[in-house]
Order: structure tokens, then C-alpha cells, then sequence
């Protein structure tokens, strides 16, 4: 089952899971001629790097960065897979129940990263971009 697929300046990078293999959703990173070079995401449930749904990657001059949509996280990478960290976005967007619909890398190493919301009093689902730097 693919989530996404992005193809940067230098790798390819998948993320889905197997049905032949019991790991759960991860990011895997190919160079241009097939071969794997990296495999992102936790091995179990307490894994800080565990993935859930993959709604939009990127790979910056640091490393490669995944919006989860299903843990409502930005997850963050260095370029040899070791994991930096996440951050919730409630935590850095300050919205309460999102869902990532997608990112994208833009020309200046920045990210744009688009949420939806449904409004408190239900009226209606609210689209939010956000531009996010310093990685």
C-alpha cells in the first residue's frame, strides 16, 4: 500500500507498508538506480518515529522531513536516517484536531504545510497553510 511518493533533486522516497512484512508504514529512500539507501520510521508502537499515515514528504539540505496525517506530527530525519525528532502540530500550528493534507518544499528550503480543520461550532472545514523554517 503506497501513502506517497516524492522525487527529490537525489533520491526517490516511498512510504507505505508491506503486506508481506508486519512493520507498519514506513519511508523508504532509493537512490536513482533502485537501490534502497534508507528505511524510516519506528519499529513499534513507542517508537517516536512511528508512522501512521504519510501525507506529504521532503527531503531539505538537513535531512527528510514526513507530515503524518493519522499522529498529527511533522517528523524530521538526518541525511544518514538517524531520527531527529517530531514535533506535534498543536504544538507548533496551535490548532487542535488537523489533519496534514500535504507539503511541499519550496525554493528556499522552507516548507509549506497544508492542514484542514473542522471549525469549532462545525460550520464548516477550514484550509490552513503554514510556512515552516529552520531545519
Amino acid at each position: 500500500m503506497i501513502d506517497d511518493v516524492q522525487i527529490t533533486n537525489s533520491h526517490i522516497m516511498v512510504a507505505g507498508s508491506m503486506a508481506a512484512e508486519d512493520e507498519g508504514t514506513k519511508i523508504v529512500v532509493y537512490d536513482y538506480d533502485g537501490n534502497q539507501l534508507l528505511k524510516l520510521g519506528g519499529e513499534d508502537i513507542s517508537s517516536p518515529d512511528k508512522l501512521g499515515s504519510i501525507t506529504g514528504m521532503a527531503e531539505t539540505e538537513n535531512g527528510f522531513v514526513a507530515a503524518d496525517g493519522n499522529m498529527r506530527e511533522i517528523q524530521f530525519w538526518a541525511k544518514d536516517g538517524t531520527h531527529v525528532g517530531a514535533i506535534s502540530t498543536e504544538d507548533i500550528f496551535g490548532v487542535s484536531y488537523p489533519w496534514l493534507e500535504d507539503m511541499q518544499l519550496l525554493d528556499d528550503g522552507s516548507l509549506l504545510i497544508m492542514l484542514t480543520q473542522e471549525r469549532d461550532d462545525g460550520s464548516a472545514n477550514e484550509l490552513m497553510f503554514f510556512r515552516l523554517t529552520g531545519f
